[in-house]
C-alpha cells in the first residue's frame, strides 16, 4: 500500500476511514448547486479509503 506523506498529498474515496488523535470542529461548505459537504481536519492521524470512486466508462463506439 503506498503511504502518502507529503505536503499536499490527496487521497480520493468513495469511502475514507481515518484514526486521529484529535480532529477539529466540521464546517458546512458548498459543493455545488443545493449540494454540501463537510470540511475539517485531523491531527496525528492515518486515512485509508475503504471503498473507490466507481469511475464510469462509456462503451466503445463500433467502427464499421
Amino acid at each position: 500500500m503506498t503511504t502518502l506523506t507529503g505536503y499536499g498529498d490527496s487521497i480520493l474515496g468513495e469511502r475514507i476511514v481515518y484514526v486521529a488523535r484529535k480532529r477539529s470542529r466540521d464546517r458546512l461548505i458548498m459543493k455545488g448547486g443545493a449540494h454540501r459537504g463537510i470540511s475539517g481536519a485531523l491531527y496525528d492521524a492515518k486515512c485509508w479509503i475503504e471503498r473507490p470512486i466507481q469511475i464510469k466508462r462509456e462503451p466503445a463506439e463500433e467502427s464499421e
